[in-house]
């Protein structure tokens, strides 16, 4: 209903009530458990075949259904009808290949990460504090890049990686600093730090409070250039 009058980023806009329905039947899925997990079994090779497809037809359809932004939304802007057979087909086409995605990750996620893995322990533990902070760095790119002039394809290639060093970076900054990781919605306090290193490599308490303020002032500088950064390119 929202999706012809404005333009949605990933999870903002007209997109965070379709992510929040995601989030819901997600619940609901992971509620039930063993018919979840059963289920999932069911469906992952039908996934697995049909999933890629719908991925082509995505980009068929976005590049050439002649309705601009037709996936991204807003398209009334450009002076075209908020509802149409075209923009219809693609808005479901659209929630088919996002959920199609979804399953297949897991579905074989079930199959594949279902038990201990301390690589995975590692993963889950950065989700929260690098969603929080991924947009800081994402808006700065995105305007470095537009004004570099680079078009949409080679900087989601050359900036997804960066994207990543950089959010798991911040993860390494303030999950050594005791104070900042409940904000980051980081588990444990100072026992958890103590494990990390530098602090696992001395038993020598000046040191310990050495490593401390020095793990404390790169997380609020951290902070304050991350801010900086988004109010300064990204607004």
């Amino acid at each position: 209903m929202f999706k012809p009058w404005e333009f949605g980023e990933v999870g903002m806009w007209w997109e965070f009530p379709r992510y929040m329905l995601y989030f819901l039947f997600g619940f609901l899925m992971i509620s039930v458990r063993d018919e979840y997990f059963a289920a999932l079994d069911k469906i992952r090779i039908p996934l697995t075949i049909l999933t890629p497809i719908l991925a082509v037809l995505w980009f068929i359809m976005s590049l050439t259904s002649g309705v601009p932004n037709v996936m991204e939304g807003g398209w009334v802007d450009e002076g075209y009808r908020p509802f149409s057979v075209t923009a219809t087909m693609a808005s479901i086409l659209q929630s088919f290949h996002a959920w199609s995605w979804c399953l297949l990750i897991f579905t074989w996620s079930s199959k594949l990460l279902n038990e201990p893995n301390k690589y995975l322990a590692y993963l889950n533990e950065s989700v929260y504090p690098t969603y929080i902070v991924h947009l800081h760095i994402t808006f700065p790119m995105i305007a470095i890049l537009s004004i570099l002039g680079i078009g949409f394809f080679p900087a989601m290639i050359f900036a997804t990686p960066i994207l990543i060093i950089a959010v798991l970076a911040c993860f390494e900054i303030v999950r050594r600093a005791s104070l900042f990781r409940p904000v980051f919605g980081i588990k444990g306090g100072q026992e958890e730090v103590n494990l990390l290193f530098p602090f696992n490599s001395t038993k020598e308490r000046p040191l310990s409070v050495i490593f401390t303020l020095m793990s404390h002032g790169m997380a609020l500088g951290m902070v304050i250039v991350l801010m900086l950064s988004l109010a300064l390119m990204g607004g």
